[in-house]
């Protein structure tokens, strides 16, 4: 007797074949066979008539490193058809630290990972995995070891090179993360500290991440005026530690640039035919999240976050920083000149003193305030001590539409859970892809859509035997009704999770079932397979 069959389901296997009707056998955690009109009982059986059964989607792009242990089911993502997430993306982390580091990685993180306390950062990414490990979950968890977070531990937020001491340290963080099970190694170039890291800096680290066939995931250093360098940069370290890479969020950021991207899609493609190991992913939105600690320059976060704040307290620093606000930079990207401060949007505060200006952009709350969007901003961060999530409205739908559609691109959230305004790619990116690229844009078969959120993210993360449906793979599963999935979270209400899916399957065990959570926990902690 199977534990679990799902009778009847067009079934899209992951493999970008075209869909087949059948039916799929679950027993002890894994796909045991599929097959039309399998007669075996089951404990449990699932009727899936005019429904799609695919693999479980994987959302490589998160930053639900703490999620699980207030939410153990990760409900914005579970809801949306998501299985298994992966962490420590674009620098960002809660490993490793130092004790005199504590304090500045918790003010690093957390405008990205949410509320961060210093008993919630760990000392190594052995003891995060073990944590992770123990935890009962309802979803699968992989992570990558942060960058950010290590050359914290080692530098703080210091702009000048790690020594060899430091660097060896660095060394042995990133051989523990790849021996207890880490998938790669992320690096934020466009934050600080990750700014102030050079190729020659960052060699050491990937190369170790080679070794152990992990993957090097990057947020660009520029994502506009300097692309093509900050693409380069990705390119020689790929062919210089022979690892693989992946860049995060693939865009070009300012209305000076649409239409640009089919050619950086070009120039990586190119790459790829000649050899090089190399792809991207992007979100089905126009608008971006992040930290407001972006919109500096680099060198006011020098000392970090408290660092900055200092330096804003002096009248004629911030007041030049005001004005360097007006002005393109050298080498790094204005963002809020390249977007515009009506499309600078606030996301979450840490306080309750300026809840009224969430939802409102920086040129809404300088109007209101008589004041300069620059005078605005600065104001702002300061009183809100620097942990403010902002959006910002900076991407081409059309480039968009290019960049996903792309052969190398797979699909991911990039969802940061803060506040009660987050941007709705953290409840809707799985739907809203199905939706705007299927069946509404036609720009995607079926098949090719679940390829890029299935098996694509799960070779390229190396996750093992996931992403497809295929006898031996883990019964990671969503059932879902493909004229009716569908994203329901909006900018203006962005906490409404998805609708159209009737089943959400994690190693065999239904967990979520027509929106309705079962109480089950069958998650893991996934290991990097080599």
């Amino acid at each position: 007797m199977y534990d679990l069959l799902i009778k009847g389901g067009l079934i899209v296997d992951g493999s970008g074949k075209p869909p087949y009707i059948a039916d799929v056998a679950v027993q002890s955690n894994e796909i045991s066979l599929i097959s039309k009109c399998i007669a075996q009982p089951a404990v449990r059986v699932v009727d899936a008539s005019g429904l799609i059964v695919s693999p479980g989607f994987i959302d490589v792009h998160t930053h639900d490193d703490l999620v699980l242990f207030s939410d153990p089911y990760n409900i914005p993502k579970l809801l949306q058809g998501v299985t298994t997430v992966v962490v420590g993306n674009c620098g960002f982390g809660v490993c490793p630290y130092s004790n005199d580091t504590i304090s500045s990685l918790v003010d690093y993180a957390q405008p990205v990972l949410g509320n961060v306390s210093p008993e919630q950062v760990f000392s190594n990414f052995e003891s995060y995995a073990k944590a992770l490990d123990d935890l009962e979950k309802g979803l699968n968890i992989a992570a990558l070891l942060a960058h950010g977070a290590v050359y914290i531990a080692e530098n703080g937020f210091s702009n000048s090179p790690m020594d060899n001491t430091q660097i060896a340290s660095a060394q042995s963080q990133v051989q523990n993360a790849m021996e207890h099970g880490a998938v790669g190694l992320s690096a934020g170039f466009m934050y600080a500290p990750g700014c102030y890291c050079d190729t020659a800096s960052m060699r050491p680290l990937t190369d170790i991440v080679a070794e152990y066939n992990g993957l090097y995931c990057v947020h660009l250093r520029s994502e506009s005026e300097f692309i093509r360098e900050a693409i380069d940069e990705v390119v020689d370290i790929v062919k210089n530690s022979r690892t693989a890479a992946h860049i995060s969020h693939f865009k070009n950021v300012g209305k000076q640039y649409r239409g640009n991207i089919k050619h950086l899609v070009a120039q990586i493609e190119q790459s790829i035919t000649n050899g090089v190991d190399l792809s991207y992913d992007m979100y089905p939105y126009t608008a971006g999240s992040t930290t407001m600690s972006i919109l500096f320059p680099n060198y006011a976060l020098t000392r970090g976050v408290n660092g900055c704040l200092q330096l804003l307290q002096d009248h004629n620093m911030r007041r030049h920083l005001e004005d360097e606000l007006r002005h393109m930079w050298k080498g790094e990207d204005n963002l809020s000149l390249l977007c515009g401060w009506e499309n600078v949007i606030i996301s979450s505060l840490h306080t309750e003193a300026n809840s009224e200006f969430i939802g409102k952009s920086v040129a809404d709350i300088a109007a209101i305030q008589n004041i300069s969007p620059e005078t605005a901003c600065t104001k702002l961060f300061m009183k809100e001590r620097g942990k403010i999530t902002i959006l910002l409205n900076h991407i081409d739908k059309q480039d968009m539409h290019t960049v996903i559609s792309s052969k190398p691109c797979i699909v991911a959230s990039d969802g940061i859970p803060v506040g009660e305004m987050p941007h709705p790619r953290l409840y809707g990116t799985f739907p809203a892809f199905i939706r705007t690229f299927v069946r509404e844009n036609r720009l995607l078969s079926i098949e090719a859509a679940i390829e890029k959120i299935t098996s694509m993210p799960a070779k390229r993360f190396g996750l093992g035997k996931r992403g497809y449906l295929c006898k031996g793979y883990a019964a990671d599963i969503v059932v879902f009704d493909p004229d009716a999935i569908a994203d329901r979270a909006t900018y203006s209400n962005p906490l409404k999770p998805a609708k159209g899916i009737s089943h959400v399957i994690v190693s065999g065990i239904i967990v979520s079932e027509n929106g309705t959570i079962t109480g089950k926990k069958p998650g893991k902690f996934i290991h990097h397979e080599q």
